[in-house]
């Protein structure tokens, strides 16, 4: 039976600091607006998160709880007398974030400008903080329950629920295809940290099964790319509905999607939401699937590099005994 890796170890062994700190509230508002803006139902696919960017996310945030201070708490490095000041806590921040595993940094597509993200187990955590503010409203995770919700927007009887319905499918692949990224960067990086294959072995057997479950079918019948026409043309459809359903649709969005309410942007929030399902759609296609494939490809070409490798010396070791024994005979005595 193998052994889970200990969680707190490397950039994790102080994880949970900013949490148990005396601006404890404010790390947790951070969080929440940083897993808004990367994973959120308003997130940018399209533009990744610079320094500047992330400051100016953070800033308005700091702002608002930097007053909020637990009592009772040991000082530490948010809490000292030098951080009234809002831009120097938001950096504070930023560098606890960084420093104690929440956060990463990447090189943007073209490598000039340092980016970040959430680490593996930042995104779990932070999805958690978010949740308990805005819980989660999806019962799938692929692109046909999207296309068959969209369908059921169509028909006589569709309505604002079945619009939602497909809406919720879309965002819940984005983040089923972001979260497989980072599954199998944090597999490699383990795979680079330990160098063994015995190591890595029950890590494979775990890939193999979480293949066969969830990703096969995320690269057949649930395939973006598979349903991306289907679900474009449905949605050229709905912007062509009579002015009275798409009237009824959008009153009823008012009453069942305050966040889409909140969030949007345009005339009306039926428009935007059919315009959010066709951009997370293309980011899926266009980014984030491609990128599944590419974090899946390095990772098998590592563990597959592994195994020559660890072949090839036990090879060296076998010849090596081989000839140990051929040399010993040599110089024994007959007897």
């Amino acid at each position: 039976m193998s052994v889970a890796a200990p969680f707190f170890e490397g950039e994790r062994v102080r994880f949970f600091r900013p949490l148990n700190g005396a601006r404890r509230e404010l790390v947790a508002a951070c969080l929440r607006a940083l897993f808004e803006r990367l994973h959120g139902p308003a997130a940018d696919y399209s533009h990744n998160l610079t320094r500047d960017l992330l400051r100016e996310l953070l800033l308005p945030v700091v702002r608002e709880y930097q007053d909020q201070i637990a009592p009772e708490t040991a000082d530490d490095e948010l809490s000292t007398p030098g951080l009234d000041d809002p831009h120097q806590l938001v950096t504070a921040v930023i560098r606890a974030f960084l420093s104690d595993g929440w956060l990463e940094q990447f090189a943007d597509r073209n490598g000039l400008i340092t980016a970040f993200r959430f680490s593996r187990p930042g995104k779990m955590f932070a999805e958690a903080l978010w949740s308990l503010d805005r819980p989660s409203r999806s019962r799938q995770r692929n692109m046909r329950g999207c296309r068959n919700a969209l369908e059921a927007a169509l028909s006589d009887r569709g309505d604002a629920h079945d619009l939602v319905d497909a809406y919720e499918y879309a965002e819940k692949v984005i983040e089923d295809l972001t979260d497989g990224i980072d599954y199998f960067q944090e597999l490699v990086r383990h795979l680079m940290q330990t160098a063994s294959v015995h190591t890595q072995w029950s890590e494979f057997v775990e890939f193999l099964d979480r293949f066969q479950r969830d990703y096969s079918k995320q690269l057949t019948a649930d395939n973006a790319t598979l349903n991306r026409q289907a679900i474009r043309q449905k949605l050229e459809k709905l912007r062509l509905l009579p002015e009275h359903k798409v009237t009824r649709i959008d009153e009823q969005l008012h009453d069942i999607a305050h966040w889409a309410v909140k969030d949007h942007t345009g005339s009306s929030v039926y428009d935007w939401l059919l315009d959010r399902i066709e951009d997370i759609v293309d980011a899926a296609c266009e980014s984030k699937q491609p990128g599944f494939l590419k974090a899946m490809e390095t990772y098998l070409k590592r563990v597959n590099g592994l195994a020559m490798q660890s072949m090839m010396l036990r090879a060296g070791q076998t010849r090596h005994a081989y000839l140990a024994a051929v040399q010993k005979l040599a110089t024994a005595t007959p007897e």
